[in-house]
């Protein structure tokens, strides 16, 4: 199962609260935004938006694939050293001997500022 992430007092949790399962779901984290101003169309702001995105798998299939291509992702790299991605998450004491990839992909969108947070604009 495919599904959005965030690390919460160390554990990765879901919007349901149920924690990371390594064997059976795979994480997708979303990282910084980054906001670049197009331009003003009367008084409503123009952005580019990068949005970053790290997966976090154990065994790679086509469905991440298909996630990424549905999201219009470009990926920018793919992370096989486990070691280090283990302990770049912080998942590296309490999953045993699970083996975590990792592929770095970004979103690029155009937003209004008008639909935009308060604080990212």
């Amino acid at each position: 199962m495919i599904d959005f992430f965030e690390n919460v007092n160390g554990v990765l949790v879901n919007k349901d609260e149920k924690a990371f399962n390594p064997e059976c779901d795979i994480a997708i984290i979303k990282g910084i935004s980054n906001y670049s101003l197009i331009k003003k169309i009367g008084c409503i702001p123009l952005y580019d938006v990068t949005e970053n995105y790290r997966a976090l798998y154990t065994k790679l299939n086509t469905d991440l694939f298909d996630f990424i291509q549905g999201m219009k992702g470009q990926i920018s790299s793919i992370d096989e050293d486990f070691d280090k991605v283990m302990k770049s998450e912080k998942l590296d004491k309490g999953l045993g001997n699970v083996r975590i990839y990792k592929i770095n992909f970004t979103v690029n969108l155009r937003k209004s500022g008008a639909v935009c947070e308060p604080c990212e604009c």
